[in-house]
């Protein structure tokens, strides 16, 4: 028969789960938050950001669609 098997000591997981997480942080995530922080600041600084952001936002609601969104949401509260 084999030898009955000893639970681990709960600080002993804790402190290898740590260990994987720090490493998990330091060789994944943080090169990956930092690279994006830099990609974001050059784009500011060129004035690219700007641009970007002026090509890729939605489009202004004009008065005609708004009253017609109002209508249909009046229409729908009746049912």
């Amino acid at each position: 028969m084999s030898a009955p098997q000893s639970n681990p000591v709960i600080t002993d997981v804790f402190v290898e789960g740590a260990r994987k997480g720090w490493s998990i942080a330091t060789s994944s995530t943080l090169p990956n938050v930092v690279m994006a922080f830099i990609i974001i600041k050059a784009l500011e600084i060129t004035g690219a950001l700007k641009g970007l952001g002026m090509i890729f936002a939605p489009d202004r609601v004009d008065d005609v669609t708004r009253t017609r969104w109002r209508f249909a949401y009046r229409a729908y509260e009746t049912l």
